[in-house]
């Protein structure tokens, strides 16, 4: 509001100091009392206009060529920083389809995301070792199921696709920090049983990791966790 208090301000006393200098324009013999003042308005009205029907297709033009040439941040921050170019060529709606297109899939998408090759039975069985199954009749549901599931439920897919694609080392950080200990304690327990000579290596605060791991280190504060390297200090 202060901002457009400023520029009526300084409008009118821009008029007033040009109807004071200005003079008679004489246009094809026809003479105009002050008629620069009116010449200089006409001016910017039409440039003005000209810039918004020549701008509009030029910006959607514009963010269409970032979207075609690679630029990641396309539907994520370029949405933030550039709200109100999206505002002046009236792409609000696109913008919207867009983001639901890149954030919206069906749970089946997500679990086996990248590449994950698996049967519906296969999945099945998965989610229900990863207490997973009261998703089991939704495998097919189309929603943004980042913000769907819980914290504790992302964990869990994530369990999910370790039985499934089944990796030789698996490298779990802090991977179970919003799972209760009981929880906790059913996923690596069956990860093991499933997967007896994969490697796995934990990164987390709990005591309750202990039993699943043949070996722990404690890293501490001017200790990398290496007991001889940690000696010779």
């Amino acid at each position: 509001m202060h901002g457009v208090i400023n520029a009526v301000v300084s409008t009118i006393e821009f008029t007033i100091i040009l109807w004071g200098l200005s003079g008679i324009l004489a246009i094809f013999g026809v003479e105009i009392p002050k008629g620069v003042v009116f010449f200089i308005y006409i001016f910017i009205i039409v440039a003005t206009l000209l810039s918004v029907i020549i701008g509009r297709p030029l910006i959607a033009l514009n963010f269409n060529k970032e979207k075609l040439q690679g630029d990641y941040r396309y539907s994520l921050i370029r949405v933030r920083d550039n709200a109100e170019s999206i505002a002046f060529y009236s792409g609000e709606a696109k913008e919207h389809r867009n983001l639901q297109a890149k954030f919206s899939a069906v749970l089946r998408e997500a679990i086996c995301y990248p590449h994950i090759e698996a049967t519906d039975e296969q999945i099945k069985q998965a989610m229900e070792k990863c207490c997973l199954d009261k998703y089991l009749h939704a495998l097919d549901d189309d929603n943004d199921w980042q913000l769907t599931l819980s914290p504790g439920e992302l964990q869990r897919v994530a369990f999910v696709r370790i039985l499934l694609s089944k990796p030789e080392l698996i490298f779990l950080d802090e991977t179970t920090s919003a799972l209760d200990e009981p929880t906790e304690s059913i996923l690596y327990r069956t990860i093991r049983k499933v997967l007896p000579n994969s490697t796995i290596i934990s990164v987390g605060h709990r005591c309750t990791l202990y039993p699943y791991h043949n070996k722990r280190i404690n890293i501490t504060a001017g200790c990398c966790g290496v007991e001889e390297c940690c000696m010779n200090r």
